[in-house]
Formats: structure tokens, C-alpha cells, sequence
């Protein structure tokens, strides 16, 4: 949830994850 939260501007759906979508992740 943490990944859709920092990305939710690019990731319409978070049940979908497209080829070539590049995400930011979180750090703990």
C-alpha cells in the first residue's frame, strides 16, 4: 500500500501493474 501511496499519480488501478512502469519505492 505504501508503493501505491508514493505512486498513485501514475497507477490508475493498483490491482493492475503495466510492462515499463517504473515505480518509487519508500524507504523503511
Amino acid at each position: 500500500l505504501s508503493i501505491y501511496r508514493a505512486n498513485k499519480q501514475q497507477i490508475r488501478d493498483p490491482d493492475r501493474i503495466y510492462p515499463g512502469q517504473v515505480f518509487a519505492i519508500p524507504a523503511r
